[in-house]
């Protein structure tokens, strides 16, 4: 009789902890043998974020680094929020994908910090974030799909 498929797959594990077919005399990973020491996932308040704070949490897992989630909340150049209560509803939003994240984290056994970046410029909130937290590798959300645009009547490319 055959085994049940969880029984015949292979378990995940890290890829910094050696599997049960390894001995410590075989594998000594240590510090320097890490390619990255820490994982920055930019979030904001789209619907892809979440995604990529899975990506991240994965890949933090898998290569035994700790991350930091950066969510950005966008301000106008005038230091208000860039449309009346935008800056609440991002923070709300930002908190939800926190708690889940932190969560998943947990239960993952990760080291993971949760802050906020706030700015009118995205990129240059992600820069500083990245500068300040010592941060060497970086992950984003997708970008949104798009429909393809309607061909022009006539054309047969």
């Amino acid at each position: 009789m055959a085994r049940p498929l969880h029984q015949r797959t292979p378990r995940l594990t890290p890829i910094n902890t050696p599997g049960p077919e390894f001995t410590s005399d075989d594998v000594a990973l240590t510090a320097e043998a890490v390619v990255f020491h820490h994982l920055l996932v930019a979030t904001g308040s789209h619907p892809r974020s979440f995604r990529a704070v899975c990506a991240g949490l994965r890949l933090a897992w898998c290569t035994g680094i700790p991350v930091t989630i950066l969510f950005v909340v966008d301000v106008s150049p005038s230091g208000g929020p860039a449309s009346q209560g935008s800056s609440r509803d991002a923070i709300a939003a930002g908190e939800r994908l926190f708690a889940r994240a932190r969560r998943i984290a947990a239960s993952l056994r990760i080291g993971c910090t949760c802050r906020y970046g706030f700015g009118s410029d995205a990129d240059s909130v992600i820069a500083e974030a990245m500068a300040t937290q010592d941060c060497d590798l970086l992950v984003l959300p997708p970008p949104p799909i798009t429909k393809p645009a309607a061909r022009e009547a006539g054309c047969d490319v």
